[in-house]
């Protein structure tokens, strides 16, 4: 069973995509911030990484940027965006993305992004 991590400060969110996933059979912790994102990461394997852009404290680009330039550099990543200008910040290449789900999606969006980047 794939271990997936979603990253939002947004508890109706969170919630959300952790039902519409587990429904799908995958595992799913969450975090409210990027801090509290990487102490996890720190501590757990996890296979995917769902992270939102815009989280208190530490951006979701900072921490998109400590993964990228630390041991879980392979690690996938899923970038909820709600602005365009947000995904061309994360077009360069210390920011990179696996994939961008820009909000609001549909299950289908998110459960054909996440299972294509496992597979």
């Amino acid at each position: 069973m794939s271990v997936i991590l979603v990253v939002d400060d947004e508890p109706d969110v969170l919630l959300l995509v952790k039902t519409q996933l587990e429904s799908e059979g995958f595992q799913v912790y969450t975090a409210e911030s990027g801090r509290e994102a990487l102490e996890f990461l720190d501590k757990n394997k996890v296979d995917l990484l769902i992270l939102d852009v815009v989280i208190p404290g530490m951006s979701g680009l900072d921490v998109l940027r400590k993964i990228r330039s630390g041991e879980k550099s392979g690690l996938p990543v899923v970038v909820f965006t709600a602005l365009g200008r947000e995904v061309d910040m994360m077009l360069k290449p210390e920011n990179e993305a696996d994939a961008y789900l820009r909000k609001p999606y549909t299950k289908e969006e998110l459960v054909e992004t996440v299972r294509g980047l496992l597979e």
